[in-house]
């Protein structure tokens, strides 16, 4: 047993996850954005691999199984803890629902870019986060109106 994907798997469990587990900027929006973008600079470090370990993934189970535990369990932990804190601080409600589609949203974002062979900046990932993401939470962008991000509540909200 030896060989390439042996290889591709020490090196994704020897970076282990972006380092996700601290993002705390004191409110939902700001977190999400940092969170986001912990992602894009581990993927800006090799483009070309994380393309074709995306392709590969695909083939080989175990090259799945140690993406899946290098990096997606804990980044999706976190996650949940930036949701949770999110709805801890009264920005969403804990009955939002759109709380269980953020991880597919963040993936299929970080996922395009392999995808569509486009790199996106840091820019358009928080233009995702203010204008899909933020919506779909009832938050609003800062350019929007300021303040804390939390759109006015409405009937459903209050």
């Amino acid at each position: 047993m030896g060989g390439k994907p042996e290889l591709v798997i020490a090196a994704l469990r020897s970076l282990g996850p972006p380092e996700v587990e601290a993002v705390d900027t004191g409110n939902l929006l700001g977190d999400l954005k940092a969170y986001i973008g912990r992602y894009h600079q581990m993927a800006a470090l090799d483009r070309g691999m994380n393309r074709a370990v995306a392709h590969a993934i695909h083939r080989d189970p175990r090259l799945m199984a140690a993406v899946r535990q290098a990096i997606v369990e804990p980044g999706l932990a976190a996650l949940d803890a930036v949701l949770a804190r999110g709805v801890a601080r009264g920005e969403v409600p804990a009955g939002c629902k759109a709380l269980p589609y953020v991880k597919y949203m963040l993936l299929g974002t970080l996922g395009g870019e392999a995808v569509l062979g486009e790199d996106v900046d840091l820019g358009f990932l928080h233009g995702y986060v203010d204008h899909v993401i933020a919506p779909a939470l009832g938050l609003r962008a800062p350019e929007e109106g300021g303040g804390d991000g939390r759109a006015p509540a409405s009937p459903e909200r209050r």
